[in-house]
């Protein structure tokens, strides 16, 4: 498990609830669990991250290390300085980098560091590694990706020094090669030194592959027993995470960097959305590495890795970013949408009833499926109603390019609740008679949320149609407008502008047969058979879309041609054309095709109707406020937890 940012209330201090996260990751069966990233000062850290820049949180420290290892898991430290990337208001100091170059990521100009300075921070690295070591942690970990400090030094982007750290690919290496040094005779030899390496900066100018593949060789030859390959700067505009990236799309990196320090003995980790088991066994199969490194999908499910080895429904990862890396960019506990339990391990009642009762869930959805596999894992006899496939939203949602992984949560709630004895009315719509025939003690009703129609003159003729109805498989037309540029609209959107692209695999053909130059190539991949506009009311496009996830939306509309008009009404849609008013003008809008994701409103029919028949009675979810699916999944969970 690679050091992730967690951050937690008590800052640099770690709490007990980080030392709960990480004890269940260890007995659900991690080889190795990075802590961090750790500051090896304030200035390159500040208030929000761990500290290691003194003996002052020693205790909790060992407590931590010896709470991982208790379980068999090796544990170890990532040691931190974001240079440039540190901000001020956190720090309370000006940054510091190797060069006084403005970051785009923070927008502060940082201070070039001194000789003295940069032989301070290198003796921190090292004083902190020699701290990590005496409290029982048995590798130390340097971050040199992402863009942070050791990241700027590489970099001829942010490098721009005449002394002995600047200039040529082996003097912006001193730095690194300088530490691993200080490091290394601080530790002794039975200390596994590894290096966080991006593979490619993916920054114009930046470092390459071949690049990363002698800092990595520089790296060994200086002491490092790990080089852990990841991908690009927080600045690449190339995605690292998100849904969009294949599964372990940056495994070539490792195999490279793997080539690259064959002689020299060490180990090589791949890195970036790898999520699933059988994917990362693929990759030790084919020598790509000689470690995983799966930060999110043990977030999901911390026992996944024993899973594998004796039998269990694995928790998916979804790649939604939505609970955990969104949750690290607002300061905020990190969870997971598709488990809340992760993050809360020292609140979370996984009790068994006191006493058991017959539970009916109405909705095959998240929110609903959460419900009945927490209610039965916790001992009640559970009956579920799903009027459509078990998954419900999360099943359009899997149809939605950038979103495939959610098809493996309607695969994780069946085969877990077939696994818990529930049964399973699939294919009904479910009407109070027969829910008051269960007999139940308890009814949760997640039932969920249908379409809102707006008020604009036309809005019912045959060719206006639903966001839902078009994911849903509903053909559209040549000429499209999308009303509404949610998360919804842009989804949409995105997905009807990849309709008569040229496949992955004719792509492929292409290339190897030398069939089309690479300008041809890219135009055949982008280029669709759809005219499409998404209208927006607000000033922004892409609200409800997460923080992390939202740029990498708006790259993909924009490079396949969808024309997006924010501060833009629809006020009325004829049998050709839809006409919008944008700062008081009014244009028309070629449209075959209408698609409305103009949001959604709660479905309490049900809930009308059976209120007062029934002992107890829950709405959840949309049907009791339209949210997201992290919100449903919540209180599901919540639900279930207390029944």
């Amino acid at each position: 498990m690679p050091a992730m940012h967690l951050p937690q209330p008590s800052g640099r201090r770690p709490n007990d609830a980080l030392a709960a996260f990480y004890e269940a990751r260890s007995r659900g069966g991690a080889g190795l669990i990075m802590v961090g990233g750790c500051g090896v000062d304030m200035t390159g850290s500040g208030a929000f991250m761990l500290g290691i820049d003194s003996g002052e949180f020693a205790d909790d420290y060992r407590t931590l290390c010896d709470t991982i290892r208790r379980h068999g898991a090796a544990a170890g430290v990532q040691l931190f300085h974001a240079g440039r990337y540190a901000r001020s208001s956190e720090t309370g100091e000006k940054p510091v980098a190797p060069s006084a170059i403005r970051s785009r990521l923070t927008g502060e100009t940082p201070r070039e560091l001194t000789g003295e300075e940069i032989a301070a921070i290198i003796d921190s690295f090292a004083a902190a590694a020699g701290r990590a070591v005496g409290w029982g942690y048995e590798v130390v970990e340097v971050i040199g990706s992402a863009g942070y400090l050791i990241s700027q030094f590489l970099s001829p982007l942010t490098n721009r020094r005449a002394d002995e750290y600047g200039g040529s690919l082996a003097a912006r290496a001193k730095f690194l090669v300088d530490m691993i040094g200080r490091i290394r005779s601080t530790v002794g030899p039975s200390t596994a030194i590894m290096l966080r390496l991006s593979g490619n900066d993916f920054v114009e100018g930046g470092n390459t592959l071949e690049d990363a593949a002698q800092y990595a060789r520089m790296a060994v030859e200086a002491g490092v027993d790990i080089v852990n390959v990841t991908g690009g700067w927080h600045e690449t505009r190339v995605p690292q995470i998100s849904g969009f990236v294949p599964p372990a799309g940056f495994s070539y990196l490792a195999r490279r960097i793997k080539e690259s320090v064959a002689s020299g003995g060490a180990f090589v980790a791949a890195s970036n959305r790898i999520n699933d088991a059988q994917v990362a066994e693929r990759l030790l199969e084919n020598g790509d590495a000689d470690l995983v490194s799966m930060g999110r999908a043990l977030i999901a499910d911390p026992d996944m890795p024993l899973k594998v080895e004796r039998g269990g429904t694995i928790i998916p990862c979804v790649a939604c970013n939505q609970s955990c890396f969104d949750q690290i960019f607002e300061h905020k506990p990190v969870s997971c949408l598709v488990n809340p339990r992760s993050g809360r391990e020292l609140s979370g009642n996984g009790r068994p009833a006191a006493r058991v009762k017959k539970v009916v869930v109405v909705g095959g959805g998240p929110g609903g499926c959460t419900a009945a596999i927490v209610a039965a894992e916790r001992g009640h006899k559970v009956v579920v109603f799903g009027k459509g496939q078990i998954g419900g939203k999360a099943v359009l949602t899997a149809r939605s390019y950038g979103k495939h992984e959610w098809s493996r949560l309607g695969t994780y709630y069946l085969a877990r609740l077939t696994e818990l004895g529930v049964t399973l009315r699939e294919g009904m719509a479910a009407a109070d008679v027969e829910i008051l025939a269960e007999s139940p003690d308890s009814v949760v009703l997640a039932t969920g949320a249908v379409p809102a129609i707006p008020s604009i003159p036309g809005v019912y003729q045959p060719h206006v149609l639903t966001a839902d109805a078009v994911l849903g498989g509903v053909h559209a037309g040549r000429d499209v407008v999308v009303i509404g540029g949610g998360a919804v609209g842009c989804e949409v959107a995105l997905e009807l502008a990849l309709e008569g692209s040229a496949s992955p695999e004719l792509i492929y053909f292409l290339l190897v047969n030398d069939a089309e130059s690479p300008e041809t190539l890219r135009s055949l991949a982008l280029q669709g058979s759809k005219r499409i506009t998404i209208v927006e009311m607000l000033p922004k496009m892409g609200e409800g879309i997460g923080r992390t996830t939202r740029w990498t939306y708006m790259e993909e509309l924009k490079r396949r041609g969808v024309r997006m008009m924010t501060n833009t009404k629809a006020v009325e849609i004829t049998s050709e054309a839809v006409v919008v008013e944008c700062r008081g003008d009014r244009q028309m809008l070629a449209a075959g095709t209408v698609i409305l994701a103009t949001g959604y409103r709660p479905d309490r029919a049900l809930a009308e109707a059976l209120r007062g028949q029934v002992p107890e009675l829950h709405v959840i979810g949309d049907a009791e406020r339209v949210g997201d699916a992290e919100a449903a999944i919540r209180q599901g969970y919540e639900i279930g937890s207390t029944l």
